[in-house]
C-alpha cells in the first residue's frame, strides 16, 4: 500500500473509476452529512451507494484494491444478502 493510494478517498477513486458519476458522489455525502447530524448511526459512503443501487459489491472490492487496501481487511465483511457491511463497498 503506498502513501499516495491511501490519502485518496473511496469515493474519488470510485468516479475516477468510472463506476460512479460525481453527482452520486455528492448525493452519498449529503445523505451522509445528514445522517450524522440527525445523530443516526454512521454509514459509509460506499454503503450509501450500495443501498442506493449506484455500485455493486465487486465494484467496491476493486475500488478497495485499487486504493491499496488488503483484501483480508474486508472480504469477511461480505455478506451475500446485503453487498458488504460496514467497510463501505457497493452493489450494482
Amino acid at each position: 500500500m503506498n502513501h499516495n493510494q491511501l490519502e485518496k478517498r473511496f469515493g474519488v477513486t470510485a468516479v475516477e473509476m468510472g463506476f460512479i458519476t460525481g453527482a452520486q458522489l455528492h448525493e452519498a455525502m449529503a445523505i451522509q452529512l445528514d445522517e450524522n447530524l440527525r445523530g443516526l448511526e454512521h454509514r459509509l459512503i460506499g454503503q450509501i451507494l450500495l443501498k442506493k443501487g449506484y455500485i455493486s459489491s465487486i465494484q467496491i472490492i476493486a475500488v478497495l484494491d485499487e486504493m491499496g487496501f488488503p483484501r483480508r481487511f474486508y472480504l469477511c465483511e461480505i455478506d451475500k444478502g446485503a453487498g458488504l457491511q460496514a467497510t463501505g463497498k457497493a452493489q450494482t
